[in-house]
């Protein structure tokens, strides 16, 4: 029966990262929507008993209402955009109480073979006729609902591993590992959280076959974002460890010499660069830019939010996240989602028996990734908040 149970798990949470983020589905709401239906009514059939704490309950009231009152006064949203809206909130939250206190563990079971057959795929790709017959023969899926793209054509993929269009190699200048996600720097943030849970969390050894695996494939992204945040994860292995003289000096050093490795690569360099002197209100040329737009749409919805992108961006796309909850729900609502989101990461760290410092750091690990991907209302951060916020009992047993 347990043997069932796990497997369950593992479905519930590989089909939700997929629906939600993988390049070939995350366009089609259908899909999460169903995944959604079917999390409800297993918990139902199953009678699985739900203990929510208070803000829980707050979330399940201010979300449908502030989601009501812009289908009805702001936004286009028909009813079956609110209805969807609705079903994806109670479905994550749904998944988090399946999952239970497996969900850490779950997680990075999955990251981890993520990162490895798609490191695999990313270094038989530097062989130009391995990448070739992948990219041309076997990545000919359209990815579903591509119409909706942003970009023209969305991204070229065989479902399990995206490819960046040759259009974007040869204006980047570097082959990228996307995984099967949409794009490498959102792979680097699930890998990031993986390491973190498997550091902090799990407690297994630093440079173990798993995080080796991961920081393999974090590598092979390239990601300005994920390489800083990096940074701050491995400051806060030094932290944790204690602040010896050893450890400094063994830090100090690593930071000078990836600092430098990182600036001076000609992509990521310039990249950062490029995006500094570009930081103007409604370009998505810059992720300062992205955060300059959202605070002039948060001047003007400060109470019920709701305002559209492409009322402010050509692109009709911000390539930041941290502002999203108040853009999205207004200042009041946002503000309670970051009381949330802080309380809920905090004792997703506390009930997997991690002390409340693990829990900040994870926080403000989560919201350093945000300013490069616009991943806070995105349904695994949802799903992170809400695991924590599921059960009363300090610790799982």
């Amino acid at each position: 029966m347990e043997s069932i149970k796990k497997v369950i798990r593992y479905l519930f949470l590989l089909f939700l990262l997929a629906f939600s983020s993988f390049e070939y589905f995350f366009r089609d709401s259908l899909l999460l929507y169903i995944l959604c239906s079917a999390a409800i009514c297993y918990i139902i059939v199953a009678r699985i008993s739900l203990s929510f704490r208070p803000i829980v309950y707050a979330l399940s009231i201010l979300l449908p209402l502030i989601i009501l009152i812009q289908g009805a006064f702001v936004n286009d949203n028909n009813i079956f955009g609110v209805l969807g809206q609705f079903l994806t909130l109670f479905g994550v939250m749904s998944i988090a109480v399946i999952l239970n206190q497996h969900l850490v563990k779950t997680y990075t079971n999955i990251i981890v073979a993520i990162a490895l057959y798609s490191t695999v795929i990313y270094i038989a790709c530097l062989d130009p006729y391995i990448y070739n017959y992948l990219y041309e023969y076997v990545a000919a899926n359209n990815s579903l609902g591509v119409e909706k793209a942003i970009f023209e054509g969305g991204g070229r993929n065989f479902i399990i591993y995206n490819f960046q269009y040759n259009l974007i190699l040869d204006a980047v200048g570097i082959n990228r590992n996307c995984g099967p996600f949409w794009e490498p720097g959102m792979f680097a943030v699930f890998l990031i959280i993986g390491l973190f849970f498997n550091i902090f969390i799990l407690k297994r050894k630093f440079i173990g076959i798993s995080n080796i695996i991961l920081i393999g494939a974090l590598v092979t992204t390239f990601s300005t974002g994920g390489f800083i945040v990096a940074l701050f994860l491995f400051l806060y292995y030094i932290i944790n460890k204690g602040i010896t003289f050893t450890n400094v000096a063994i830090f100090i050093p690593i930071t000078i010499i990836v600092v430098n490795i990182v600036m001076n690569l000609e992509y990521i360099g310039d990249k950062t660069i490029f995006q500094l002197e570009n930081a103007s209100v409604g370009s998505d040329l810059s992720r300062y830019g992205a955060f300059l737009t959202q605070l002039k749409m948060i001047d003007a919805s400060p109470f019920i939010g709701g305002e559209q992108i492409s009322d402010y961006s050509s692109t009709k796309t911000l390539a930041s996240g941290t502002l999203l909850p108040f853009v999205t729900y207004g200042i009041p609502i946002g503000l309670v989602f970051y009381i949330a989101l802080y309380n809920g990461i905090n004792r997703l760290c506390m009930i997997n028996r991690a002390s409340m410092i693990i829990g900040v750091e994870l926080f403000i690990l989560i919201i350093a990734l945000s300013f490069s991907q616009t991943i806070l209302l995105n349904v695994f951060i949802l799903l992170l908040m809400f695991n924590g916020l599921i059960n009363k009992k300090k610790y799982y047993v």
